[in-house]
């Protein structure tokens, strides 16, 4: 999910897409040509991943691309709220469009309603988090490493291959975490630690 938070000067990304994928996407900024982006900003309807939304040359090409990576099909569903943020959440699945897009035409609704109450959780959390940190409770730079890997959406099993540690040690470092910044799980710690302008996604 992408928020662009009035609160905060830069845009929040929480996701499990490949990395690769997240990587191709970045290099070549398809941030400003993604159809799914672009309606999203405009409108308040969702917005199913086919050739109807990607028309110009430049978004087909996207749309293989990310299939290559395992996005085969998705919807993607627009939240705005009176203080001019604006969200963006998506949903996709590997398997073939053919099998996948009846279900999604089925859950639109639920689909959409999903979106506002995580953008709802989100401003929530955010709004609850202090402006800085006690000087007392400053995160390690392990700390930091750790929560970096798992807020790209990795587990803790594969953040300690990343980091070459043990996973018990990145859960470790994790809980540490949770109570340097007082929250209650990996996701509100993400969420927090990005607010306050710890780490990057």
């Amino acid at each position: 999910m992408r928020y662009n938070l009035k609160r905060t000067p830069k845009e929040l990304t929480f996701t499990n897409y490949p990395q690769r994928w997240r990587n191709h996407y970045v290099k070549h900024g398809y941030e400003h040509i993604d159809p799914t982006v672009l309606h999203c900003v405009k409108r308040v309807v969702p917005a199913l991943w086919d050739e109807n939304l990607f028309t110009t040359p430049e978004q087909q090409r996207l749309l293989r691309e990310a299939r290559v990576h395992g996005l085969n099909v998705g919807a993607s569903f627009p939240v705005h709220r009176w203080s001019e943020e604006v969200a963006l959440f998506s949903m996709c699945s590997r398997d073939e469009p053919e099998m996948v897009m009846p279900k999604l035409h089925a859950t639109l609704a639920q689909g959409q309603l999903l979106a506002l109450h995580i953008h709802e959780a989100v401003c929530r959390l955010i709004a609850e988090s202090p402006d800085e940190l006690p000087e007392d409770s400053p995160l390690t730079p392990r700390e930091l490493d750790c929560l970096r890997t798992v807020a790209e959406g990795m587990t803790a099993r594969e953040a300690a291959a990343k980091l070459g540690v043990a996973e018990s040690t990145i859960v470790q470092h994790l809980k540490r975490v949770a109570e340097k910044l007082g929250t209650s799980g990996r996701e509100q710690s993400i969420t927090r630690a990005i607010s306050l302008g710890l780490i990057k996604v």
